[in-house]
């Protein structure tokens, strides 16, 4: 099996319910000032979407979206 990973903060991207905002921790969030590189589970507990507010309980956890080349890469048997 092959031993590439997963880039994490790729992992961690987190999506609205409400309103359908992607979190992605490489860019952070601007209008919260959270800088690139913070975690979904490091942001504050007040933390707010910066669309529409909802807190966030309100979000779900993404899948990582990978290329079907990609996703041979990383599973292909030794």
């Amino acid at each position: 099996m092959s031993t590439e990973t997963a880039d994490p903060q790729q992992l961690d991207r987190h999506e609205c319910l409400i309103c359908g905002y992607v979190y992605e921790p490489v860019k952070g969030d601007n209008k919260g000032q959270i800088p690139g590189g913070t975690s979904f589970e490091e942001l504050p507990s007040d933390w707010r979407c910066p669309v529409c507010g909802a807190r966030k309980s309100q979000f779900k956890g993404l899948a990582l979206k990978v290329s079907p080349l990609d996703f041979r890469k990383i599973f292909a048997m030794a």
